[in-house]
């Protein structure tokens, strides 16, 4: 009978994978829930999905920079500071965040 899991997932994290005794099942894939079809009868079994930290590439427009630069990459739950220097004369009125596939 098969076993279903359920992965928490917590913000800024994705599933690299799930494992069964400590060896990644391709088959699996990257999702939330994980279908064991126990097929085998063992005493014990170990199954776990690893985690990885999702990344963000991010660009900057003119006249703004991130951590420094114009573009870098940030890793889910990392703090960025962004800095923008209008041109003379003209002064900040907003930020605008675009999020392409970036976010669940």
């Amino acid at each position: 009978m098969p076993i279903k899991f359920t992965a928490e997932v917590k913000p800024g994290y994705e599933i690299e994978g799930w494992y069964v005794n400590n060896v990644r099942d391709d088959s699996a894939g990257t999702g939330e829930t994980y279908t064991y079809p126990n097929t085998i009868s063992a005493s014990s079994i170990y199954i776990t999905p690893k985690f990885r930290q999702v990344e963000y590439d991010i660009t900057t427009g003119d006249n703004v920079t991130v951590n420094g630069r114009n573009s870098t990459t940030a890793r889910g739950g990392e703090s960025l500071t962004f800095t923008a220097v209008p041109p003379a004369g003209q002064n900040v009125t907003g930020w605008t965040v675009k999020r392409q596939g970036c976010c669940r």
